[in-house]
């Protein structure tokens, strides 16, 4: 069974047959551009449509959070029109819950809803200093929390952060 842990092994897998389709023009569509899948070290789509056009210089459309791509309905779109539906059209009445800063709290940046929750038991409790999973109780370290947000621009950061989500 391949399961390589780190990226860079995993990266080694993969750039061989993406080297020979970037070649040939060969479009790459990703339908799930999450970066990392919780409780696993296996590659996302994201993270792999990351190193096709970056690395590679291949052609990739992006389709999910945080994307709205040209000729398709995206997740936010298809959300808010649901949400005008039942009368809420004012976004800052609209906020994101999610777990992923490059997706969901980014997403909610770049469709300027009105706010976002970080849940701190999702794909960056590692670096939060929690237990992936339901929440146990722990509170999280400020000190990491800041360290994480740092690494994204002020309009990115989430307006709320809870350590877990549940009900």
């Amino acid at each position: 069974v391949w399961a390589p842990t780190e990226w860079d092994e995993q990266a080694r897998f993969f750039r061989g047959p993406l080297t020979t389709a970037a070649a040939r023009g060969v479009p790459m569509l990703v339908t799930n551009p999450d970066l990392v899948r919780p409780g696993s070290m296996a590659p996302m789509p994201g993270k792999l449509g990351g190193l096709y056009a970056g690395e590679l210089g291949g052609q990739v459309t992006f389709v999910g959070k945080p994307y709205n791509s040209a000729g398709t309905t995206g997740v936010y779109d298809t959300a808010l029109a649901i949400l005008a539906e039942q009368g809420v059209t004012d976004l800052e009445r609209v906020c994101m819950v999610g777990d992923a800063m490059e997706t969901d709290i980014c997403g909610a940046a770049r469709n300027a809803l009105g706010g976002s929750v970080l849940i701190g038991h999702g794909i960056h409790s590692e670096a939060l200093g929690l237990e992936q999973g339901k929440g146990s109780g722990k509170v999280m370290e400020e000190g990491l929390l800041t360290e994480l947000l740092e690494r994204y621009d002020a309009e990115e950061r989430p307006t709320h952060v809870a350590p877990a989500f549940n009900w």
